[in-house]
């Protein structure tokens, strides 16, 4: 199986094992494993009446209930085919000379910035990495010193993969200063969500003062919608407007913002995964933290990192939990992680403790031959 794959990947996974996609236990995707709200399910019956039409280019009521709930206004809000078109708009519209990642990243953000020209500069967090099991801290200093008039920063909080997340105090002056300076900064919050706390941690209050800031989220994570694909942005009405004026005017279709609509109304739903997430993370300390050759990253969201003693370790385990059909995110392809790491999705207890079972016992035999 190959290493540099992104997750979520099941049809390609299950083909790889020879079984069935319904066997296929997924730990490699971070959606939440509730699936979506009740009410989706009657939005998207109900919205089958709707499939006839195109749909709704402006996004007008989809936006109503995320300005409601996120308490901006609507013109502050451009809705995607998932969070990767709105990263598209943005480079297309924006088109900087340099793009600022913080590695490791999720690799689109470099892969998009290069097919617009623009030269990827890379910087590593600080602390995590070097001295595991973390903190790991935002390189703000670092970022500072390679930033110039037209660049874009790109941060990520809850940060994939590593599980870690930065209050808004101890980031939002530098995000201040650098648009001061004339440097664009997008701050993905794909999975802030799985946050109670989330006002405390997002870059949305920055929005009306510094124009030059856009917040991405993403439908898919938290209210388990990746089949239907929706993603959304948040910046000031002129930074929008022109993102709106060059795209594909039909790409979010009808039942996506009708499953949007009702999910974004629902705290019951969002109060239900907070109190699943704390209990299952107070879980995934007390076993994976404990486990001999592994170092676990503390997890803030709905999945974790870990790092084993060596690559060769790694990939045995890998090789185990295939037999079961259970696949977790081989973190190879992140810049300044590597073969030893694994980001783990967390599932429902019943789940958690499978994986972790056939983990220990394959670190058990490992430890034995050795």
């Amino acid at each position: 199986m190959e290493p540099h794959r992104h997750g979520g990947r099941v049809y390609d996974y299950a083909e790889d094992l020879n079984i069935s996609v319904e066997h296929l236990m997924d730990f490699s995707a971070n959606i939440n494993p509730w699936g979506p709200p009740p009410e989706v399910w009657r939005a998207v019956v109900h919205g089958f009446r709707g499939i006839s039409r195109y749909p709704d280019s402006h996004h007008t009521q989809v936006k109503a209930v995320l300005a409601d709930h996120l308490h901006v206004e609507p013109n502050q809000i451009i809705c995607g085919n998932g969070a990767m078109e709105i990263l598209e708009l943005a480079m297309r519209i924006l088109r900087p000379p340099r793009t600022v990642v913080v590695t490791p990243a999720f690799a689109e953000y470099a892969a998009i910035a290069r097919r617009y020209g623009s030269e990827v500069i890379s910087i590593p967090l600080a602390g995590g990495i070097v001295r595991p099991p973390g903190p790991f801290e935002l390189p703000l200093s670092a970022i500072d010193q390679h930033i110039h008039d037209g660049d874009l920063v790109v941060l990520n909080s809850p940060h994939n993969p590593t599980g870690a997340a930065w209050p808004r105090k101890l980031w939002q002056n530098a995000v201040s200063q650098w648009n001061d300076r004339g440097v664009y900064i997008l701050l993905d919050e794909s999975f802030i969500d799985f946050l109670s706390q989330a006002d405390e941690y997002t870059a949305i209050p920055l929005v009306s003062r510094d124009t030059r800031v856009l917040v991405v989220r993403s439908a898919t994570k938290m209210y388990a919608l990746p089949g239907l694909r929706f993603g959304f942005g948040i910046s000031s009405p002129e930074l929008i407007g022109q993102m709106e004026s060059d795209r594909d005017p039909w790409s979010v279709n009808h039942l996506a913002q009708e499953a949007v609509k009702v999910s974004y109304r629902d705290q019951k739903y969002r109060e239900k995964t907070w109190s699943w997430l704390a209990r299952e993370q107070r879980y995934i300390a007390d076993s994976w933290g404990t486990l001999p050759l592994v170092d676990l990253y503390p997890p803030s969201v709905n999945f974790f990192l870990i790092r084993f003693l060596d690559a060769a370790i790694a990939s045995s385990v890998d090789q185990q939990m295939h037999q079961k059909g259970m696949i977790v995110r081989n973190c190879a392809n992140f810049e300044g992680l590597g073969a030893r790491y694994r980001r783990i999705a967390i599932r429902r207890r019943q789940d958690n403790m499978r994986l972790f079972h056939e983990a220990e016992a394959a670190v058990s035999q490992l430890r034995l031959n050795h």
